[in-house]
């Protein structure tokens, strides 16, 4: 009975301290996981194919509007069509490789002894063809915006972790013991937006991911 009273109790605080451990992996570990770089690679790639796209397409599209008048433009216009095509099928593989996603394929199976013309006109009725010509031209706003915020926060990030060099080097912590203090609490401020910015940087990823997926696939009424 003595040793029953005696016992220690349950140990409670277990919960607790799997609860904290936790929430540390959900803020920190985000600087382990490979997907993060992933992220960071993807939306750092957005700005440069945005602009890639917009002067192919863009320029191909007014060329052949202007040409169309001597006929060759209209063979100007499909060869953008054709190459949108083909820059969709990379935008779809990078967002596999680097974001993880899952997206169907953007053409359904059909009969294999068609004309080219009926080929053309099928891909011409796809609602993926317009859907992923929609997503290169939305790279470019896209990317423009992201990689402003983004290269904004990460530069301020960088430039608070390094508070220690920049504020209390060159002896001026040994005069004034405050700046070290100072310089501290900056190194702390740096590593909790680097860590915020992290995090920022997933979420959007998974927003455009799921653009992705949306506008890179067949449709559920399609498939």
């Amino acid at each position: 009975m003595s040793s029953s009273m005696s016992a220690p109790p349950s140990t409670a605080a277990e919960p607790g301290a799997t609860g904290l451990g936790r929430v540390l992996r959900t803020l920190f570990g985000v600087l382990l996981e490979g997907r993060t770089y992933g992220s960071l690679l993807y939306l750092s790639l957005g700005l440069p194919l945005g602009l890639l796209y917009a002067l192919l397409l863009g320029t191909g599209f007014a060329l052949g509007a202007l040409l169309s008048v001597a006929g060759v433009g209209l063979l100007l216009v499909l060869g953008c069509v054709v190459g949108a095509w083909g820059c969709a099928l990379f935008e779809r593989e990078l967002a596999i490789l680097l974001l993880g996603v899952d997206i169907p394929p953007m053409a359904a199976p059909g009969p294999a002894a068609l004309r080219a013309r009926q080929r053309l006109t099928g891909h011409l009725r796809r609602s993926v063809t317009w859907k992923s010509m929609a997503f290169l031209m939305l790279k470019l706003p896209i990317g423009l915006l992201v990689s402003t915020g983004g290269l904004g926060l990460l530069s301020l990030s960088v430039l608070l972790l390094l508070s220690p060099v920049t504020v209390a080097g060159g002896g001026r912590a040994a005069q004034n013991p405050a700046i070290l203090v100072l310089a501290a609490w900056l190194t702390l401020a740096g590593a909790a937006l680097l860590i915020v910015t992290l995090h920022l940087a997933n979420r959007v990823a998974r927003a455009l991911g799921s653009l992705a997926v949306l506008m890179l696939g067949v449709g559920e009424e399609e498939r």
